[in-house]
């Protein structure tokens, strides 16, 4: 799955951000296919993380 470039400082070194209780998502957090948002979903919350500047936004 192909990520959005950030839109702070355009790295395309971006992740998903994945929200709910993850049980066995079938990736490693660590391998940095994803970052953990929590359990608490709000309408608010940002969908993208990047890695490079930790900038996070919606889509």
């Amino acid at each position: 799955m192909k990520t959005p470039h950030c839109p702070q400082c355009k790295s395309e070194n971006t992740v998903p951000i994945v929200y709910g209780l993850i049980d066995d998502f079938g990736q490693d957090e660590d391998e940095g296919d994803y970052e953990l948002g929590g359990c608490g979903v709000t309408d608010n919350d940002p969908d993208y993380s990047c890695k490079d500047c930790g900038h996070k936004w919606m889509a």
